[in-house]
């Protein structure tokens, strides 16, 4: 798996994500292959880095989004790639004095990299964020790793592609409104007709069903996950603790999480179904907005996916903090699950 996401910028939410990301490395769901941070933001890759310190898995690439982007009209009326909290948080948990995305490998070279070296139709690629690097990746030409173009390239080695964005059938949501320009343009070329593989959507309100967070007793100096929770509400959030904005100071809503369930297993694990799968359709995204509108009638390989499972079978997976779920365990320590 390649796992591509913003990183602790805006959204508190990564720290979790980059929990259950490592946590199913730890398992041996997962087999890492690369980690991209694709925000403009100079601390997403350090952030990440954090991250993989803590959960003791820095043995995993990190590539840096070194372009400014999202660079979309959202993106600057909102300051998509500022942040407000996150260089206080890195500059705890990241030992590295003064990191920042230059000391990080260009995420379209590490992409490149990474998959000329893997079997045909073998990797999964979980996108949680901007679909920046991605699109780098789409648009680069042959280098010393592949004589492929990039587009051939992800025709043959990537197996599926899991993407968290809008909401299906049609809707509206943040990933795809900051990056509304690289996601009309991702989804306009990323079809079977095209010989692209499949992609499986989750989408907002899908991602609003369950919450997770670091244990309830877990030191808020020494846990990344709950400090940020705990301290750290982004400027778009203010007004929405413990409101809409789904952050209540210890926990998250696990959109991200469950993009990185099913790219593990798919539908089902350890006998329990999470997730079904629709039909084969297309999504658009409008390139100005980042609205999404599903179109059942043309099967271009997109799918979304809904909950087969309970709130309560999501929560009790993945959460620490009124769960025994995998952002319960410490780093490095494995429960029979």
């Amino acid at each position: 798996m390649i796992y591509d996401d913003d990183g602790p910028v805006q959204d508190v939410g990564a720290v979790q994500n980059f929990g259950v990301f490592y946590k199913m490395v730890d398992h041996k769901w997962i087999k890492p292959l690369a980690t991209i941070a694709d925000s403009g933001n100079g601390l997403s890759a350090p952030g990440i880095h954090a991250l993989a310190v803590y959960y003791r898995h820095t043995e995993i690439p990190i590539g840096a989004n070194q372009q400014n982007t999202p660079d979309s009209a959202g993106c600057k009326s909102s300051d998509c790639i500022a942040n407000d909290w996150n260089a206080a948080w890195v500059a705890k948990f990241d030992p590295v004095s003064g990191d920042t995305r230059t000391n990080y490998q260009d995420c379209r070279v590490l992409y490149r990299k990474t998959l000329a070296a893997q079997p045909d139709h073998s990797v999964v690629i979980v996108e949680t964020g901007f679909a920046t690097c991605l699109m780098q990746l789409l648009d680069s030409s042959a280098d010393s790793y592949s004589p492929l173009a990039g587009t051939q390239l992800v025709k043959n080695k990537v197996k599926y592609l899991v993407i968290m964005g809008g909401d299906y059938p049609t809707g509206e949501e943040w990933n795809f409104t900051m990056d509304s320009s690289n996601y009309s343009a991702l989804f306009s070329t990323w079809k079977s007709q095209n010989g692209y593989p499949p992609i499986y959507l989750v989408g907002f309100k899908l991602g609003m069903i369950a919450s997770s967070g670091a244990p309830a007793d877990a030191p808020v100096d020494k846990n990344p996950i709950r400090n940020a929770n705990h301290w750290s509400v982004p400027t778009w959030q203010v007004g929405h603790r413990d409101g809409g904005g789904g952050v209540s100071g210890e926990t998250r809503q696990v959109w991200d999480q469950m993009a990185i369930m099913y790219g593990t297993w798919g539908t089902s694990h350890a006998g329990t179904t999470y997730f079904s799968v629709s039909p084969g359709g297309t999504n658009t995204v409008d390139r100005s907005k980042g609205t999404n509108v599903w179109d059942a009638s043309s099967d271009s390989g997109h799918h979304y996916l809904s909950a087969k499972a309970s709130p309560e079978a999501f929560a009790e997976f993945l959460d620490g903090y009124s769960h025994r779920g995998l952002l319960s365990e410490p780093p490095g320590v494995v429960s029979t699950k």
